[in-house]
C-alpha cells in the first residue's frame, strides 16, 4: 500500500543545541532539529505520511541540520542559501528551557527565494497535502511569498494547510487555503480579536473562513480549539493533561490535521486527531513528538461539539 505524501514549506529551520542534566548529575549535550516546519513534519511522519521538508540550508549549523533531518526519516529538499541557517543554544538543567544564545537565520535574498519557491512548487505537485510553516520570529523572507504559493497550489487543486500569523496569514488568505490554523493570542496581537471569549473567537474564525480559508481553526490554550467551515462550527476539547512543556502543542495540532487530511479522513476526525496530538505534546519535552499509537488512542477521548456562530 502506498503511503500518503506530504510536503512542508519550512523557510526557518534552525539547529538546537541543548544542555541537560544527566541522571548522574553530569551535563549532557543534545542536538535537535528546530523550527515550526521541522516539528510539524516530524509528527506527520510519525502519523504515517511520507513527508518532505523544503528548506533553505546554509552555514555550519545547516551542515549539521541536514543530517538531523534525514535521521528523523524525513526527506529533505535542501535549497543552498548564501547565508546561514539559524541556531539556538538552550539550557534545560534547571528544568525550564532557557535560551543562552540565539543566532537567527539569514534573510533570504531574491535568488534564494526564487530557488526555494521553485523547489516547493515542484515537490507540492506530487503531494497529498502541503503545509506552509511561518517565516520565523525574525522573518527570513517576505510575507508576499505566501500569497504566491497559496495561489499556485490551490490552482493545482492541492490541499493547503497553514499555521501562520500576522502579515503571512493575511497574504496566505489572499491566495486561498484549505485549513488555516492560528491562535487566539496571535489574533489578538494582530488586532483581529478584542477579547478571548468564545463568541469573539468564533466570529474571528468565521471571518477567516469567509475571506480565503475553507476551514479556520483557532486554538485557545486550555479552552481547547474552535473550528469554522462555512456556517458550521465546532468546539474541540481534548482531556486536560498536566503540561511539562506548554509550547509546541499548536504545531502538533497542525500536523495531526494535515496528516489526517492526507489520508482522506473527514474534517471532524482530522480535528480530533489534531487535538489529541496537541494535548499529548504538552506532556513531553520534545516539540512535535508523540507516538502514533498513543495519539490514536487519545483521539477516542476528544470531545467535539457543534456550536452556533453568533
Amino acid at each position: 500500500m502506498v503511503s500518503p505524501r506530504g510536503v512542508v514549506f519550512a523557510p526557518s529551520l534552525f539547529l538546537t543545541v541543548s544542555v541537560e542534566a544527566g541522571s548522574d548529575g553530569s551535563d549532557e549535550i543534545h542536538l535537535h532539529g528546530g523550527g515550526q516546519g521541522f516539528w510539524v513534519a516530524q509528527l506527520m511522519h510519525e502519523l504515517g505520511v511520507d513527508t518532505t521538508v523544503v528548506a533553505p540550508i546554509g552555514g555550519e549549523a545547516g551542515t549539521v541540520l541536514r543530517a538531523i533531518v534525514k535521521d528523523a526519516d524525513l526527506e529533505l529538499r535542501a535549497v543552498p542559501m548564501n547565508g546561514t541557517t539559524g541556531a539556538h543554544l538552550n539550557d534545560r538543567r534547571g528544568g525550564e528551557l532557557a535560551d543562552l544564545a540565539v543566532m537567527h537565520g539569514t534573510m533570504l535574498d531574491r535568488h534564494d527565494v526564487d530557488e526555494l519557491y521553485g523547489a516547493m512548487v515542484v515537490q507540492a505537485l506530487d503531494a497529498d497535502v502541503c503545509v506552509l510553516a511561518g517565516p520565523g520570529s525574525t522573518p527570513v523572507l517576505g510575507p508576499e511569498v505566501y500569497e504566491r504559493l497559496t495561489t499556485d497550489l490551490r490552482a493545482n487543486e492541492k490541499l493547503v494547510v497553514t499555521d501562520l500569523s500576522g502579515d503571512a496569514l493575511h497574504c496566505a488568505l489572499g491566495g486561498g487555503v484549505t485549513v488555516l490554523k492560528t491562535s487566539a493570542d496571535d489574533l489578538r496581537d494582530d488586532g483581529m480579536l478584542d477579547a478571548d471569549t468564545l463568541d469573539e473567537a468564533l466570529w474571528a474564525a468565521h471571518r477567516l473562513a469567509t475571506t480565503g480559508a475553507e476551514v479556520a481553526v483557532v486554538t485557545r490554550a486550555e479552552e481547547g480549539a474552535i473550528a469554522v467551515r462555512g456556517d458550521e462550527a465546532w468546539i474541540v476539547r481534548a482531556p486536560p493533561l498536566e503540561p511539562v512543556e506548554h509550547r509546541g502543542s499548536g504545531d502538533s495540532l497542525t500536523a495531526g490535521i494535515a496528516a489526517s487530511l492526507a489520508t482522506g479522513r473527514p474534517l471532524e476526525e482530522a480535528l480530533r486527531v489534531g487535538a489529541a496530538a496537541g494535548a499529548l505534546n504538552v506532556t513531553r519535552r520534545g516539540f512535535g513528538s508523540g507516538s502514533r499509537q498513543e495519539i490514536e488512542r487519545l483521539t477516542e477521548q476528544v470531545a467535539i461539539e457543534p456550536v452556533a456562530v453568533g
